[in-house]
């Protein structure tokens, strides 16, 4: 273990974080110790005598430090000191410095030669060896990347110590002592490479073994994004929310979204680190691979930095539709601007801060306007003939056949025949509630049936990081972090896929972090840190269209301030984002990492302690929402033409109520990195991991436990308890406390060069259940009002004498329902839950947590084999597998009893026959598996001979991700009611081959024309990334509604997961340049429709009151299996030209760059816009990735 260059100062007890001077005898005590851990005011003495002083060194951590994983942002340098003919010197004294801030740690080689010194800040560092009857020996600066074992190896000649021989490293990059398979992406790509968004973590796409998922949340060709702007990552198969993010060594997740808090733009990054597969114990809390994040530091050298980033429709090329179309190209003007400034904190007279206090500082804001189709591609909706009901020439192809046989079965909305016939409509008996809406302008039309929806929207973010470095003593460093980040959002389209519903969004993120590191003794080292992050977000509207009353809707709300939400199947979507009114993340985190280096031993003890917390008033659906869902509803089977009608058969409405949820995490571990041989290093550890249940803190959760009944709410159904109520869990479920992880990493040198090495390894891990599933399983009845209930064809007037239909103007009183708003918060205890509206069917409205679920676990596996085939030149190929069990997924926790109507929950005794509707419940029943072939070639940058400067990584993946579904929040999230393995395929993000190429050339013309004048020839650079990948999985469903009254083709209920039958040998795929019609409807096709249809019987529905099930064909799920084929490729290059220009001499430079984005300008289509049958679009490609664009930025350095 290695100290610093300050004289020793009076020893310190460290005690809640803050510094005492150590009394007299404390001191005493100490010295007469071989070394010691400091707790309190108590000392625990570390020897040779047992294991058992390692246990109570552990425990004392504990004790003072909440402690935490060593998730450490440091690296360490390793090597052996030999003389001329090869043999170790030991004793030889060995000093490595940092060259940015001169700071420089001691120590002594071993009996066999051997150095190592432990938890350096990432930079740059030159070693010195000296020894009696040797010259002095000092290497060449090398750099010393995050969490990387740096291999420099010193030899020595006899001569005298007042000689100094300088030399240039021999540095080994080869990884030769961690079996843990990543990579780096270090300053020179983060600095250089065209990011469009200049978002840093976009640059971990350039590693193998990972690949992108922005196309898996929602429908297809959406985005997950955020208010970090990152869409998200699989990492070595994971799912995409089950990576931890740090950020200099503190935690960097959210509490419910497990996706980044605060992400510094790359102006102030040093590097980050990835770790894909098999990270070793001090890393936990997710099992989808770990990021983290160094900020950079200052130096003994002022610098900083100047720039803006500039980006202009007037650039950049059309996207392909709307030159079909004619559209205007969408206007777009962003510019991203700021400034870094770093170095040593000196105040003339007070304070010196040249090698010890040190800053660093950021600043970028972006204005962005943006008028354009915001990636919704076309929407159907009506023509202005359709609008007054006139569906005649539907698709340009006769009357609409489902229409026309409605009317002719319903003469209430036409009485003539011949129009009935023709598929035309009364105008006059339109709903009035649909008359209101079209007479506000809520609905638009288009002569040709499908829109281009247009709007104009705003992102004006700024944000600060601030880094802090001080080098108290000669043993003791402490760094400050911290980062505020607020991304203020104008959206055009807030829920709605047309305009006239726009909203306001704002992003807070703020991050806090505090490391210190302390050297106990020449042999141990301990490393604490302390984080806070909030991740704060409101959302309002900003338009006021008609409210609910205006428009003859007859409902109470929550939070009466617009328009019912109207969602139809063929794709138009009306009304506001269904979403949070304001909601803030809080995360405190608390970590400590012991490490004790013992001959061939190098031990490290520590743990973890967080708290979590998400507090939310949701505003979900408080106006209401009605469904028209075409095929499967209950009228003509034309979505549209049934909002003319007003026959919805879907009605649902949640409310505005709070959600305070809490939970705390808990882990240990212990590892030893064993030095078998100098060639053969060994990783044992063991990882413990314990995080609560989630809680409410005033009690607001509820769980179904069969057979018991609520004391807290007397007049709760059978089997619906709450906590307090005997027998139920306190939060969502009962803890789960047996999550031991033991890893096991080897790494060997099969040369004894440093330049080869075999790795490989196996590891357990757990993964954090995050926040979102409590998200959606709060606010929900008793505890708010919440509704969802179905209407019957016999809702609908067939006659001309019946009433007009009241779904639309009293859907309650129509559904035989009753409006349980506004909310009560809190209810009574003897709340009568029929009449207020929670029963029959409780469920619906509400969704659940499995009281028993437990940690989803994956094991990892992985070999690889890395060679350095030539100065900063290294090869790697590998093998990462894994096998992950319990993922979350919903699933229908009541489904239908097959060959019946009844739900296995209403066979209680006690129980009304419709007590409980379908309950869509959170469970961990989902398996994974992925193989990847993951090789890469990379380069640091170094000048090579005729090409000038260069680096590159070259990265090629070919790999297998299979799953029984992607996550609960993604497009095949649920899970068959009882098969849970019955969708098991291709994952959403099983992206089966990928290659990628980025990097660096400082262009050669001034070597290729010497006499031309300088000024015009030097430091030109180009800055490419280029990736080819196969197409992502695509998904076929039936697109049926899930009702509660129905067992539908599965028969158990759940029609939401049935997928299509494929009723022909082979798909019919198109090229989505070229225009195809199918059923009177032209478009982009990607796949012929007509392949597939929805299985038989999706139509029946149960004998009332029988309790048998209609007839029906055998239960299925679709014969297409989920995942069973793919969307088109991707192919894709960006490219940077940069020219650099020196001012005042070296000390500063002008930077002037052109980056092009797509550069070829290759048509690259997104996937299919919709998956569901009963979709206007099904089978239709809308949408593009960005055609080129090309960005201007100007840069000043010093």
């Amino acid at each position: 273990m290695a100290t610093s260059q300050y004289p020793r100062p009076e020893a310190f007890l460290v005690f809640n974080s803050r510094l005492t001077p150590m009394t007299r005898a404390s001191r005493s005590l100490v010295m007469k110790s071989g070394g010691h851990i400091m707790i309190g005011t108590r000392i625990l003495f570390l020897d040779c005598r047992g294991l058992r002083y390692l246990l109570l060194a552990l425990v004392g951590l504990l004790l003072i430090c909440n402690s935490t994983t060593a998730q450490n942002a440091t690296g360490r340098i390793i090597g052996t000191v030999t003389d001329a003919q090869g043999a170790a010197i030991a004793g030889a004294k060995v000093t490595v410095t940092n060259t940015g801030t001169n700071v420089h740690w001691n120590t002594v080689t071993s009996g066999d030669g051997y150095y190592q010194v432990l938890e350096l800040p990432v930079g740059t560092y030159s070693v010195g060896a000296e020894h009696e009857g040797f010259s002095k020996v000092v290497t060449a600066a090398e750099p010393l990347d995050i969490n990387q074992a740096l291999r420099i190896d010193v030899h020595m000649k006899v001569g005298s110590l007042t000689d100094v021989v300088r030399v240039e490293a021999q540095a080994a990059q080869v990884e030769t002592v961690n079996a843990t398979l990543g990579g780096t992406v270090t300053g020179a790509p983060i600095q250089n490479l065209p990011l469009n968004g200049r978002n840093t973590l976009d640059l971990a796409l350039t590693q193998p073994g990972v690949v992108p998922i922005a196309d898996d949340l929602g429908t297809y060709g959406t985005s997950n994004g955020g208010s970090n702007g990152f869409d998200g990552i699989s990492v070595a198969g994971g799912r995409g929310d089950s990576v931890t993010y740090l950020l200099d060594g503190g935690v960097n997740n959210r509490v419910t979204s497990n996706q980044v808090v605060f992400n510094p733009n790359p102006e102030d990054v040093a590097e980050f680190r990835l770790l894909e597969n098999n990270y070793t114990a001090e890393y936990g809390r997710n099992g989808g691979g770990t990021i983290s994040v160094v900020t950079k530091s200052g130096t003994n050298s002022l610098h900083g930095s100047l720039y803006d980033y500039l980006r202009n429709d007037a650039l950049n090329a059309s996207d392909f539709f709307d030159n079909a179309q004619g559209n205007p190209r969408p206007v777009l003007k962003r510019n991203q601007f700021g400034g870094t400034i770093g170095g040593p904190i000196t105040i003339p007279k007070l304070i010196d801060g040249k090698d010890r206090f040190f800053f660093f500082f950021g600043y970028q804001g972006q204005r962005l306007t943006e008028t354009g189709n915001q990636g919704l591609g076309f929407v159907t909706t009506y023509t202005p003939a359709q609008l007054t009901g006139d569906f005649s020439n539907f698709n340009g192809s006769g009357p609409d056949p489902g229409v026309a046989a409605f009317l002719q079965s319903h003469p209430f909305y036409q009485s003539d025949p011949a129009k009935a016939a023709q598929a035309i409509i009364d105008p006059t008996t339109i709903n009035p509630v649909a008359q209101n809406c079209i007479a506000a302008g809520l609905i638009p039309t288009s002569p040709t049936g499908q829109v281009f929806p247009l709007g104009s929207g705003t992102e004006n973010p700024y944000q600060y990081t601030g880094k802090f470095d001080f080098y108290a003593t000669q043993n003791d460093r402490i760094s400050l972090t911290v980062g505020y980040n607020k991304r203020p959002v104008f959206n055009p389209f807030s829920g709605a896929n047309v305009p006239g519903f726009t909203a306001n969004t704002t992003d807070w993120d703020y991050f806090t972090n505090v490391g210190y590191t302390k050297t106990l003794s020449p042999s141990m080292l301990n490393e604490f840190h302390a984080t806070g992050q909030r991740w704060y977000q409101t959302q309002l509207a900003a338009s006021h269209p008609p409210t609910v009353a205006a428009l003859g809707v007859n409902i109470q709300s929550d939070d009466p301030f617009g328009t019912p939400n109207l969602y139809f199947a063929s794709g138009l979507s009306l009304g506001f984002d269904p979403n949070i009114h304001w909601k803030a993340d809080n995360t405190y985190a608390f970590t400590d990492t012991l490490t004790w280096n013992r001959g061939r031993h190098n031990w490290k003890f520590g743990g973890r302690f967080a708290i979590f917390q998400a507090n939310t008033v949701y505003a979900y659906q408080t106006n209401g929402a009605f469904v028209f869902s075409g095929p499967d509803g209950i009228g003509s089977g034309n979505d549209l033409a049934d909002f003319l009608f007003g026959a919805s058969d879907e009605f649902f409405e949640y409310s505005k109520a709070p959600d305070n949820e809490h939970q705390r995490q808990y882990a240990l571990f212990a590892q030893d990195e064993w030095k078998v041989t100098p060639r053969l290093t060994l990783t044992l550890g063991l990882r413990y991991e314990y995080t609560t249940p989630e809680t409410d803190t005033k009690g607001y959760t509820f769980s179904i436990i069969p057979g018991l009944q609520s004391k807290r709410f007397v007049n709760a159904p059978l089997g619906l308890v709450f906590p307090g109520d005997s027998g139920a869990p306190k939060g969502w479920y009962f803890p789960d406390r047996k999550n031991f992880a033991p890893r096991f990493g080897f790494a060997w040198d099969p040369f004894g060069s440093g330049q080869t090495s075999l790795r490989g390894g196996f590891g357990m891990f757990y993964d954090t259940l995050n926040g979102w599933m409590s998200d959606w399983a709060t606010d929900e009845p008793p505890f708010a009002g919440g509704a969802d209930f179905f209407f019957d064809p016999s809702m609908v007037p067939t006659l001309p004498t019946d009433p007009a239909s009241t779904i639309l103007s009293h859907p309650y009183e129509t559904g035989g329902a009753v409006d349980p708003f506004p909310s009560v918060i809190p209810p009574p205890t003897n709340v009568d839950f029929f009449a207020a509206g929670f029963l029959p069917r409780f469920g619906p409205s509400n969704n659940f947590v499995n009281v028993h679920l437990k940690t989803p676990y994956i094991y990892q596996y992985n070999l690889s084999v890395q060679r350095q085939v030539a100065n900063g030149l290294m090869a790697e190929i590998g093998y990462a597998g894994s096998s992950s069990h319990r993922l979350l997924t919903w699933v229908d926790a009541n489904p239908v009893i097959p060959g019946t109507n009844n739900r296995v929950l209403n066979e209680g005794q006690g129980l009304a026959h419709n007590t409980y509707g379908y309950a869509t419940t959170f469970d961990g029943l989902n398996n994974a598996n992925y193989n990847g072939l993951l090789v890469s070639l990379s380069k640091r940058e170094t000048d090579v001979r005729y090409l000038g400067q260069v680096f590159f990584t070259l990265a090629y993946t070919w790999s297998h991700n299979l799953d029984d579904g992607s996550g609960f929040n993604s497009r095949s999230g649920q899970s068959a009611s009882y098969n849970h393995h019955q969708f098991y395929g291709n994952s959403n993000f099983d992206i089966r081959q990928r290659l990628t190429f980025s990097g660096g050339w400082e262009l050669p013309f001034a070597r290729l024309w010497s006499s031309g004048p300088k000024r015009l020839t030097t430091s030109w650079s180009l800055y490419p990334i280029l990736f080819a990948q196969s197409g992502i999985p695509l998904d076929v469903r039936a697109g049926l509604s899930h009702r509660s009254s129905t067992p539908g083709p599965s028969g158990a209920g759940d029609q939401g997961v049935v997928r299509a039958d494929q009723i022909t040998s082979s798909i019919h795929t198109f090229d989505p340049h070229q225009v195809q019609t199918f059923n009177g409807t032209p478009g982009n096709y990607w796949f012929d429709p007509n392949d597939f249809t929805v299985p038989d019987c999706f139509f029946s529905s149960a004998i009332p009151g029988s309790g048998a099930a209609g007839a029906c064909p055998a239960p299925t799920y679709g014969t297409f299996g989920r995942n069973s084929f793919r969307g088109p490729r991707r192919v894709n290059m960006d490219l940077a030209l940069e020219k650099t220009t020196n001012l005042v001499g070296e000390r500063a430079k002008l930077i002037f760059r052109v980056e092009a984005f797509n550069l070829f300008n290759h048509t690259e289509f997104r996937p299919p816009a919709s998956s569901s049958f009963s979709s206007g679009t099904f089978g239709e490609i809308t949408g593009t990735y960005d055609p080129r664009i090309l960005q201007l930025a100007l840069k000043l350095t010093f």
